[in-house]
């Protein structure tokens, strides 16, 4: 976790980070994750595995923060060896022995502690004769039988290797975000003693000195703050929001590095490249995985039952690849806008306005997560379904398909089930991040809505300001207007595929629902699937809603203002604005639906109906 440069490159050190945190950290936590899956009718098993589980995932969440932030971490570490950060006397030098001197008791104690803790959990097993019996350290769920030498010895390296990175790693990264508060509090005690002995023949200059201090004490702390914590939780009054640009894309990082990761986020444009090479080779994965799928429709389409089961996942991924093939058509369209959304005339223009377009973005990023467990649940369920119920051994795959070759060969089978799992979770992180995307953008445009609702209840002044400021509000509408309608453009043919076949998806999944047996692996997979495209819809047409809501109190927001005392030349001016403002912003599909909440009700209404259809073509009672 402590690269010599300041990120991980294409070494051997990445490769061994890679392998601790993924292979031992992320894959020990995976199987506990599973045995919580199998064991859930069982309370007392249940809380024995979350137990562990609950703090091994916070271990790991803080690891990766940790390396998503070592830039920062690296650069918080070389800014303390700066001149302003030294202490200046004895006096100083004191304050900051004595700050360490706590730090280093506690880190004594703690460290120990947690070993030692370990260590008990690790040997309890050999201490109470439980190996006999190939009990683990922690119950886990594994793909091969444990109870059997060498897997069980194997089983339990790995276990005891993991947890020594688990507790190693988040202790540390502990240790280390306290002890860089400690530094804080110590320049900011050495700012207090030269504050106390400013020098009265050079009052000034040592006042000046102080207040560069005081400024590199908040730099260091902005930067601690952004590394520690998400920066949309940070309290509402934080001054770094009063000294830096906002960021709109800040809040949609995760969300663009995932589309890079699919092939689907190139720098500027698709290009005779490494990346264009890798984005080919992406595409040609899941394209393929969804192809062979297809083609089984043929071979099935006389069984309404396993015709239903092979439609579900061929509609919803045809629909997906059609999102991919439109989102990179129109990449140059989105790269546009993001610039657009940089511009100074969107910027925020007070810490109130920053904080009046929080909500929209905690919500946006609330969603997002919600939606990102719900799609990461059903598509790994999906691909562990054969492992679990034992299918694996009459070689079935984790979704039926047609391949021009025997599969019920080795390593045929083993090849088939790699690129079904590469090219379905490709195909998924694709669609999903596509979809919140483009609800981004449209938060973005309800965030813009509420800007000028502040700019025009604030306009006042004499005749000339509040003329000016008029004018200004007149083109952030004007830009407001463009932005919303260059959004529609880019995801006027996505929409219209989403909501067509929706209605679709939902009702076969509801079909499938009902014919498998209630808590099976099988019914929380579709249950996962089918709560994974309502939350699609739901995200479309919330924020949707939203843009309508906000765009409409445009022409309210303005008789808020300082209006009354202005000339009637300017006075015109206002209304001719209102009366443009009075329609409110609707994003639609080609003008055939409109966005909104009332669209998302009709679309469950149309899926409940075809749900009916089926049960009665089928004569599912």
């Amino acid at each position: 976790m402590w690269p010599k440069s300041d990120t991980f490159g294409l070494d051997l050190y990445t490769l061994y980070s890679i392998i601790c945190v993924n292979f031992f950290v992320a894959l020990h936590i995976l199987f506990q994750i599973i045995r919580i899956v199998l064991v859930f009718t069982n309370l007392e098993a249940v809380t024995e595995t979350m137990f562990m589980c609950s703090a091994e995932s916070m271990a790991l969440f803080k690891m990766y923060t940790f390396i998503k932030n070592i830039k920062v971490v690296k650069e918080l570490m070389r800014s303390l060896n700066a001149e302003t950060f030294r202490p200046k006397n004895s006096t100083q030098r004191k304050l900051v022995q004595s700050n360490l001197e706590f730090w280093k008791v506690v880190n004594d104690t703690f460290i120990p502690s947690v070993g030692l803790t370990i260590v008990v959990w690790e040997i309890f097993p050999i201490l109470s004769g439980k190996t006999r019996s190939y009990s683990l350290p922690f119950p886990a769920w594994y793909p091969f039988n444990v109870k059997s030498s060498p897997a069980y010895e194997l089983t339990y390296l790995h276990q005891l290797i993991s947890h020594i990175f688990i507790a190693t790693g988040g202790c540390n990264v502990d240790m280390l975000v306290i002890a860089l508060m400690m530094y804080v509090g110590v320049q900011c005690e050495i700012l207090c003693d030269d504050l106390k002995n400013l020098d009265p023949r050079d009052f000034t200059g040592s006042l000046k000195s102080c207040i560069r201090h005081h400024k590199e004490i908040l730099k260091y702390l902005f930067q601690f703050v952004r590394m520690s914590v998400s920066y949309y939780t940070v309290n509402n009054h934080s001054l770094y929001e009063l000294m830096e640009r906002f960021n709109w894309q800040e809040i949609i990082a995760m969300n663009i590095q995932i589309l890079r990761i699919v092939g689907l986020w190139p720098i500027d444009s698709y290009q005779l490249d490494f990346y264009t090479l890798y984005s080919s080779i992406s595409a040609n994965l899941f394209v393929t995985a969804v192809l062979f799928q297809t083609i089984n429709v043929i071979f099935v389409y006389s069984n309404l039952e396993a015709l239903t089961e092979t439609v579900l996942i061929c509609v919803a991924e045809l629909l997906a690849l059609f999102k991919i093939y439109t989102f990179i058509k129109n990449i140059k369209m989105l790269k546009r806008l993001m610039v657009v959304l940089d511009s100074d005339i969107f910027q925020p223009k007070s810490r109130d306005q920053r904080v009046l377009v929080r909500p929209a973005m905690v919500l946006w990023k609330m969603i997002y997560n919600i939606l990102l467990g719900a799609v990461t649940a059903a598509v790994s369920l999906w691909l562990v379904f054969p492992i679990l119920n034992g299918s694996t051994r009459r070689y079935a795959l984790p979704f039926p398909a047609w391949y021009p070759y025997d599969i019920r060969k080795s390593p045929y089978y083993e090849l088939t089930y790699l690129h079904q799992s590469v090219g379905t979770s490709l195909v998924a992180l694709g669609d999903y991040n596509i979809d919140m995307l483009i609800s981004a953008m449209m938060m973005y445009v309800g965030a813009q809505c509420d800007i000028l609702c502040d700019n025009l209840r604030h306009l006042g002044g004499d005749s000339s300001d509040f003329a000016s400021l008029l004018t200004h509000c007149v083109k952030h509408h004007t830009k407001i207007l463009k932005f919303a309608e260059e959004c529609n453009d880019f995801f006027n043919f996505i929409l219209l595929g989403q909501f067509f076949t929706s209605s679709v998806c939902m009702a076969m999944g509801l079909f499938r629902l009902a014919l498998v047996t209630p808590s099976s692996f099988e019914f929380y997979t579709l249950s996962f699937s089918i709560l994974s495209v309502i939350m699609q819809i739901f995200t479309y047409c919330w924020f949707g809603e939203e843009v309508e809501s906000k765009s409409s109190k445009i022409a309210y927001a303005t008789f808020e203002s300082e209006w009354i005392a202005q000339p009637s030349h300017v006075k015109k001016n206002m209304l001719i604005f209102v009366e443009s403002a009075q329609h409110p912003v609707k994003l639609s599909t080609f003008k055939l639906f409109y966005l909104s909440l009332d669209t998302y009700v009709r679309i469950l209404r149309s899926a409940v109906s075809y749900y009916t259809i089926l049960r009665q073509l089928s004569g599912i009672k």
